[in-house]
């Protein structure tokens, strides 16, 4: 038994997340400014102080495949409407999305109070 992997395995809120380092939104859109192929998701609900549950989405991207980054509504929405086609089903989700067929690019927006936004266009 390796108590070791079992506990960082425990720790982990998404498999797509080992050996991976969280890529900040705004690096997306900095560093990839014609876009990037998400090859996998995941997703993940959390919980806080309050007990109040978000649920969202882990991803990762062919551009770099050392990274992880989370989603934020419009991709959360992409995904799920992706995973109802698959009828639920995750693997095969998954299975679809390492064909490289969802190309997106990040940009920043803000709402009509201004309020700052993450912008999704499908390419």
């Amino acid at each position: 038994m390796d108590i070791r992997a079992i506990a960082v395995k425990a720790t982990q809120l998404s498999e797509l997340m080992e050996d991976r380092e969280k890529i900040e939104t705004e690096d997306i859109i900095k560093y990839y400014p014609d876009g990037i192929t998400i090859i996998g998701a995941d997703p993940i609900t959390l919980t806080n102080e309050k007990g109040e549950e978000s649920s969202f989405w882990v991803y990762i991207f062919r551009e770099d495949d050392n990274k992880f980054a989370f989603s934020g509504f419009v991709l959360n929405k992409i995904f799920d409407n992706v995973l109802e086609q698959c009828d639920g089903d995750l693997d095969e989700m998954n299975k679809e999305l390492e064909k490289g067929d969802l190309r997106v690019k990040l940009s920043t927006g803000k709402t009509k109070s201004k309020q700052q936004i993450t912008n999704v266009k499908v390419l």
